[in-house]
């Protein structure tokens, strides 16, 4: 017997807060009937752009995702963040780390953030994220951003479901190359070098764009800074260019 009724559709549609968190909710519980419902509800008629973010660990992607919303806000543009967290080992539920890296934009009412438990091996995809973000763009989410759990590994499974990939590095990260042997760094279709302001920043990313420059493919390298928000417009403008890379 369900313990918990599905939310009505039409609710979610109507961007009913309420209503889009209790079907996220059912999601990360793996409810079988809120699954099915998630895949219908945008299927053939989708609207909103999807962007997988990943990196290792410590390069600012929480930061970068931080700036790159309020750019987007700025421009009056509806947006969704599913922030995949370690689960905790007592509750099994996320560690709720976004609601101290995005605290400041919880009460933007186009602003839409969801701490997503990831209840996977590292390096796993983290279940339910693809039917999550079929709810938040059936809410009328123009954006939906993915930030993967930062484990050293990119969830390359997950990126697959995504209209864009971006794989952020800095340039005291020490995993490029060992990324780069495991094809995780080709997944990817936007590159960023976040904290652009350390020694050599600029020769660190043409070594970036030697070591992936193909015949037919030159990489899109953008640098950044979330700090001070050097790049931001740039990293926003490649996106809204690019729904789909």
């Amino acid at each position: 017997m369900r313990r918990r009724p599905l939310p009505d559709p039409d609710r979610i549609r109507r961007r009913d807060t309420l209503a889009v968190g209790q079907a996220l909710t059912l999601i990360a519980d793996a409810d079988p009937d809120m699954l099915r419902m998630a895949a219908q509800m945008t299927e053939g008629r989708r609207s909103g752009s999807r962007v997988g973010f990943t990196g290792p660990p410590g390069v600012g992607k929480s930061s970068l995702l931080r700036e790159l919303i309020r750019q987007l806000r700025a421009r009056e543009e509806t947006v969704a963040l599913l922030a995949a967290d370690p689960v905790s080992p007592r509750s099994g539920g996320a560690f709720l780390g976004d609601r101290l890296r995005f605290a400041d934009l919880t009460e933007d009412e186009g602003v839409f953030i969801r701490s997503w438990g990831h209840r996977a091996p590292a390096g796993d995809p983290t279940p339910g994220v693809v039917e999550a973000a079929s709810v938040l763009e059936a809410a009328g989410c123009e954006w939906v951003f993915f930030e993967t759990v930062g484990t050293g590994q990119t969830e390359t499974e997950v990126l697959r479901h995504m209209d864009q990939k971006v794989l952020v590095l800095s340039p005291d990260s020490g995993d490029q190359y060992q990324m780069l042997k495991a094809g995780s760094l080709e997944a990817a279709d936007l590159y960023v070098v976040n904290k652009s302001d350390r020694p050599g920043s600029e020769s660190w990313a043409e070594e970036l764009r030697g070591s992936l420059a193909r015949d037919d493919f030159v990489p899109t390298v953008v640098l950044t800074n979330a700090l001070t928000g050097k790049g931001i417009a740039e990293l926003t403008a490649v996106l809204s260019a690019h729904p789909s890379l």
